[in-house]
């Protein structure tokens, strides 16, 4: 399992972007995948964020990646809320990707979004 860290504001849309690669070091192409899913989620809680729980993502619903297995996640205002309230000021949210291929093999990709609170 990979992992990658971003920090964003509620309540805005970002762009997580990742490379993905086998256990050779070689890319994933799209091309190349039987599935990718997506769950996205809050770690405190366990909530699932914006109905995005196994969902496909395959170069649909806002997630791409290209054939040198460059993997791009734009994420909407919905993918960020504040679940918590007052006086947290931040909480962790998991974006997990998990793909395979015809051969069974899969990878998971993680990126690790610490949600700041803006004050709404």
């Amino acid at each position: 399992m990979s992992t990658a860290q971003y920090t964003t504001n509620q309540d805005t849309s970002a762009i997580f972007e990742a490379d993905l690669v086998d256990a050779e070091g070689d890319p994933v192409a799209a091309a190349s995948l039987s599935t990718l899913t997506l769950t996205l989620f809050d770690v405190g809680t366990d909530t699932i964020i914006n109905a995005r729980n196994l969902q496909n993502v395959l170069n649909t619903n806002n997630v791409t990646i290209d054939a040198n297995g460059h993997l791009t996640f734009r994420a909407g205002v919905l993918d960020n809320p504040f679940l918590g309230s007052a006086p947290a000021l931040h909480e962790l949210h998991h974006a997990v990707l998990a793909a395979t291929w015809p051969s069974g093999e899969g990878l998971t990709y993680v990126f690790e979004i610490d949600v700041q609170r803006t004050g709404r």
